[in-house]
């Protein structure tokens, strides 16, 4: 099937794996490397299983060592390649290839042992997490009930899609087929979740942003109109109005700014909270974080101009007699 799928007009490479980056499926194990101490063994890998010709077609980097074989022997051992995550984990100062590993923590006469005999780049099995240590084994000797091929094209994916079932059913009618998507659709479907939470945190954000600059602007509006009556005073005993207006902004400036400094300390602290949420963001990004108090200080000066700037504009004998 592999063979049929490249051979269609409009593809460049076609391969096959047990399951796709992002989808996070496949299952895990512990494995202990030959030749190691008997409480050296590594856990919790992840395991799939592929064609050489899906990393070919996923334009996957061989790091080190190579891929095995397209085709393997009655009786040859089962081939696997590890990814770069688990070299850097369970090998930093040697070579993974060449070496032999189980998928038993003790391993004894029946373990069946595998062959490394390269390395190749990370893919993240889940959009939300780094890239796991995986192994992959050779497709042919540990093949899938499911399997999903990857087609890489120089024409409109939804072109190939008809040409490709048909060949399918020429192999054999009875192959059920499922969803054919492009690596787009399945980003962006592992992606929806994460994608929906986030989108009702930036809602949630906003209309906490829009409150709370209602907020602050009717206080500091409210102070500034408060203090009405003691600007009409200064001004009669002739305090020169620009000085005033300073003064009045600076004391708002001044509550402002120990507003912004208590709400920067429970945004880094609730920053922690949504941080799995986010991908090469920081959760308590400096950038975001200086907008929003530029924003609040920046309201916060207007609301104390305005009144400010009405109550040295009136007449001193009006303001006084109100």
């Amino acid at each position: 099937m592999e063979e049929s799928l490249r051979s269609l007009p409009g593809v460049v490479n076609a391969g096959v794996t047990s399951s796709f980056p992002f989808l996070g499926e496949g299952w895990t194990s512990d494995f202990k490397v030959e030749g190691t101490a008997i409480d050296d063994f590594g856990i919790d890998v992840r395991h799939r299983s592929a064609s050489p010709r899906y990393f070919e077609t996923m334009e996957v980097p061989v790091l080190e060592g190579e891929l095995f074989s397209p085709l393997l022997r009655p009786g040859d051992p089962v081939p696997v390649v590890v990814n770069q995550a688990l070299a850097l984990r369970y090998f930093p100062n040697d070579s993974p290839v060449g070496r032999r590993i189980t998928f038993d923590r003790e391993p004894d006469e029946d373990s069946y042992w595998y062959s490394i005999t390269g390395v190749v780049g990370n893919e993240r099995l889940s959009a939300s997490q780094e890239p796991r240590p995986e192994i992959i084994n050779h497709l042919i000797g540990d093949a899938p009930r499911t399997m999903r091929f990857t087609v890489r094209t120089v024409a409109a994916p939804h072109l190939i899609v008809p040409v490709a079932r048909n060949a399918v059913h020429a192999l054999d009618p009875g192959i059920p087929m499922g969803k054919t998507r492009t690596m787009a659709e399945v980003a962006n479907h592992a992606l929806s979740q994460e994608r929906f939470l986030m989108t009702l945190l930036f809602v949630f954000a906003a209309a906490a942003l829009l409150l709370t600059a209602v907020g602050l602007y009717g206080v500091a509006a409210q102070g500034a109109r408060s203090r009405r009556r003691e600007v009409g005073i200064r001004v009669a005993l002739g305090a020169q109005k620009g000085a005033l207006l300073v003064l009045l902004l600076k004391r708002a400036g001044m509550v402002t700014a120990i507003g912004l400094a208590i709400g920067g300390v429970g945004a880094l602290a609730s920053g922690r909270l949504i941080e799995s949420l986010l991908f090469e963001v920081e959760a308590n990004d400096p950038l975001n974080l200086l907008a929003s108090g530029a924003i609040l200080a920046i309201i916060a000066l207007i609301a104390g101009y305005v009144p400010a700037r009405r109550a040295l504009k009136a007449e001193p004998a009006q303001v006084l007699s109100e």
